[in-house]
């Protein structure tokens, strides 16, 4: 392809997804290829694709939640300002052939990308949408039609867009890309806010609004000189700010949730600290196996997710994926009442201090902590190449130890062991050789068969460590200490 497709720079990060996407429009195969992009609403998809075909040279359009013939009639307009010939189209049928059958203005074989945004709205109005794609992308068709069209389809409807291409679609085997965009990473997103010269602000960030893209411009401003407390209350907890209500307002946005009434108040469960599926339950009254779907609905979703103990197989522990939601429930809706009448959102900070510390930063630092090891540490520092990491428990039912993570790694003979215990300490004490006992007496609980020769204590502490402790794991070489500067360099 002779257009340069080098990423435009006001596209941030993202560097993966850009090379995914440019890999399949430049495929060099003959014919129609089926392209899906999907991912929670306000994480940069419609950005990321108008600049693909901005670089390119595609058509991208965006359906709307009308008609089918309403969004018919305004493909046809987009078709016209992009071709200079607007087409008179009858049906859906002849609109996807037509756009199938797209070339480039100069004449050029590079392949062409064709996006259609936001196409829930069309399987929406047309459930036979899938369907009539199906025909138009069988082998057959494609020979009549050896235009390299790259199609792509995107979406915000988790469980829409994987029911698209999961097995019993009708376009199950047809889709040469799946591309998932997720809200940045902790690190990304510290680089994002142009907070990453200051960790410590970086993680309370984080760990309060999440690593969605659209967040920041809602909040019109970025912390200055590290008063995060100044902004929360001015950017977030202010009646006037969009990120206040920002939190419900996703969740119930989200067409895959029917029963918003019960998935809210599921996350609401989970946000306040149970984690296991028989304690959620037992928090909402209701009977042990009755929040199965819901809790699979809202993991496909992408609003909770698991951890599970890489010692047992069953057990998986839920906490909330986006962190605005986990603020919104454990501090602005209980306080919606006060923060609706101007003057009260310095007291509700205040008074939701001690709910922030532990709820809010003590599981976030968990959560980074199991990401740092699985994505970001090295071997010598992780205890191993990990290749699964979460909670755990020790010991026997009366005298049971929690910890915070177990990480494993693979042997070289391809059985998976313990190789690290982690404990996350985010209070504002210095943390002393006593947790170091703890992960110590940790490892003398594993059984011998089910963990590696030396494994590693890890202790990571938002607020550093007392000297004794500095000096013994500096006297041992099985120990990593980890501070929050280590977690985001």
């Amino acid at each position: 392809m002779s257009i340069s497709l080098d990423k435009p720079e006001y596209v941030h990060g993202r560097d993966g997804e850009w090379a995914d996407l440019v890999r399949f429009v430049t495929a060099v195969d003959r014919g129609a290829l089926l392209g899906v992009v999907f991912g929670r609403r306000r994480q940069g998809k419609t950005t990321l694709l108008e600049a693909l075909c901005e670089r390119s040279g595609g058509f991208i359009w965006q359906a709307r939640q009308q008609s089918s013939s309403q969004n018919l009639a305004e493909l046809e307009v987009a078709i016209g300002a992009w071709t200079g010939t607007t087409p008179r189209l009858t049906g859906w049928e002849q609109a996807i052939d037509f756009l199938l059958r797209l070339t480039r203005s100069d004449g050029s074989a590079d392949p062409l990308p064709v996006v259609i945004d936001e196409v829930g709205y069309l399987l929406d109005a047309d459930p036979a949408f899938a369907s009539r794609l199906q025909a138009a992308l069988s082998p057959g068709s494609i020979r009549q039609r050896p235009n390299p069209v790259r199609l792509i389809l995107c979406g915000s409807a988790f469980g829409q867009m994987r029911k698209l291409i999961d097995s019993g679609s009708p376009l199950r085997g047809r889709s040469r890309l799946t591309l998932v965009v997720r809200p940045f990473g902790y690190r990304e997103a510290a680089d994002y806010w142009g907070v990453a010269a200051n960790p410590d602000l970086a993680f309370r960030l984080h760990a309060l609004v999440g690593g969605t893209p659209a967040h920041r411009e809602y909040a019109g401003s970025t912390p200055k000189r590290g008063d995060l407390d100044g902004w929360v209350r001015n950017h977030v907890l202010s009646a006037s700010s969009p990120l206040m209500h920002e939190g419900r307002t996703a969740v119930l946005d989200d067409s895959s949730l029917t029963d918003r009434s019960l998935y809210w108040s599921v996350l609401g469960a989970i946000a306040e600290g149970p984690a296991l599926r028989s304690e959620i339950t037992t928090r909402l009254d209701r009977p042990p196996t009755s929040l199965h779907h819901a809790l699979e609905v809202l993991t496909e979703a992408g609003w909770i997710t698991s951890a599970i103990d890489p010692r047992r197989s069953r057990g998986a522990r839920y906490e909330i994926d986006e962190p605005l939601v986990r603020l919104h429930r454990l501090v602005i809706e209980p306080n919606d009442r006060r923060l609706s009448q101007r003057g009260n959102s310095a007291a509700v900070w205040l008074d939701a201090q001690q709910i922030v510390t532990s709820q809010i930063y003590g599981p976030h630092l968990e959560r980074l902590t199991r990401e740092w090891m699985l994505d970001h540490a090295s071997a010598e520092l992780a205890g191993g190449e990990i290749v699964a990491c979460g909670p755990g428990s020790l010991g026997s039912r009366s005298r049971r130890l929690d910890l915070d993570v177990l990480a494993a790694a693979r042997t070289s003979r391809g059985a998976t062991r313990i190789c690290a215990v982690a404990e996350c300490k985010s209070g504002a004490e210095r943390v002393g050789v006593d947790e170091l006992n703890r992960l110590d007496h940790a490892v003398d609980l594993l059984d011998p068969t089910e963990r590696v020769n030396a494994v590693r204590r890890i202790i990571v502490a938002r607020s550093g460590f007392t000297t004794e402790l500095g000096q013994l794991a500096r006297r041992r070489n099985d120990v990593t200490l980890l501070d929050i500067a280590g977690l985001y360099s």
